[in-house]
Order: structure tokens, then sequence, then C-alpha cells
């Protein structure tokens, strides 16, 4: 199986399971432990306050078969702020963005979790002011 975690005013990938997450919920329960291949979670963290990401990262990999592959990822905290601070962002901007999600959050702490839960992280990327983390569950 293959899922694709978003907010409600995203369309889905074709092929994918679509799975919606919102203020600090994502509802699974229509997917089994160990059941997926690919899990894209391209913005989820965005979802997610700082102190429940935890819990979205976990839930997500009880459902990551061995072998599968996920990709989570956010809004960089570290970037906005530079955007914001080298004048990149005007007020408006960054205050549309502050409003819009429950939380920004920067790449160094999914790298740490995804390492620690067993999983191998193939690749890291930002773009902009978006951040994605590719990870593999081993064997």
């Amino acid at each position: 199986m293959k899922i694709h975690v978003l907010r409600p005013d995203q369309q889905a990938i074709e092929n994918y399971k679509r799975v919606t997450v919102s203020h600090n919920l994502v509802d699974l329960s229509e997917v089994s432990n160990n059941e997926c291949e690919v899990i894209l979670a391209n913005d989820a963290m965005d979802s997610f306050s700082v102190s429940k990401g935890g819990e979205l990262i976990t839930s997500l990999l009880s459902k990551l078969r061995m072998g599968g592959e996920i990709v989570l990822g956010g809004t960089s905290l570290r970037v906005f702020c530079k955007y914001v601070l080298n004048g990149q962002l005007d007020e408006a901007q960054a205050s549309e963005l502050v409003g819009a999600y429950s939380s920004l959050t920067n790449v160094e702490p999914l790298v740490e979790a995804f390492n620690g839960l067993g999983i191998e992280v193939l690749e890291t990327s930002i773009s902009g002011l978006h951040y994605e983390v590719r990870g593999k569950r081993r064997r």
C-alpha cells in the first residue's frame, strides 16, 4: 500500500491512499501496521505542534513495512527566520505563514528521530522554506 498524508485542501497523487492530517491529528485507522511500502507526508510536520511531532513520526513509522520508504517534511524554522531577517518575506507574508501552520520545525531533529527509530536516512533536501527527509526502514 502507498499512502499520501495531506491536509484537507490538498490533492492526493493518483494510486495513493489519501490520509488526512489536521492540527495534531492523523487518521491511520484504515492502515494496518507494517502495511505501507511508501508513505508520502511531504509537509505533515506543519500540521503538528513541536511537542506532538514525535507522535506523528512514530504513528507513521508503525505503518511502514520493512524496506519501505517514507518522505516526511515541513517548513523550516531556520530558513523562515533567515528569509524574514533578509527581507525576502515581508510582515504580511510571514504572518500568513505563521498563522497557516501548527509549527515550523527544522530538518536536524527529524533526521535524529529517524536514526533513533531505525530508519536509514537516504536524503535530506531544502527547497525554499520547505524541507524533506527521505528514509527507508531497515530490514
